[in-house]
């Protein structure tokens, strides 16, 4: 389930890792930033580019993390709206 509110890694708790919440969208919501799949960083690119369509749950790794730290969209075949969790 998508949400129009933004997070920020900040607000997970200590000792506990943040997430990734991929999904596909049709709607580019004002105010939300948007990257190009070829902005983003190899490992960032290859985790979508295994993303099979349904929503996706990755667990954050540091390269992620410097990547969004708030929900965005990325343009690459469709659009895929990207929540931090």
């Amino acid at each position: 389930m998508a949400s129009n509110s933004t997070s920020s890694l900040k607000t997970v708790p200590a000792g506990e890792t943040a997430a990734l919440i991929i999904s596909r969208t049709e709607t580019v919501p004002a105010g939300v930033q948007v990257y190009h799949f070829d902005e983003l960083t190899e490992e960032t690119q290859q985790v979508l580019a295994e993303f099979d369509g349904g929503e996706k749950v990755v667990q954050m790794t540091g390269a992620l993390a410097d990547e969004f730290d708030r929900d965005a969209l990325v343009v690459f075949n469709d659009y895929y709206r990207i929540n931090v969790a």
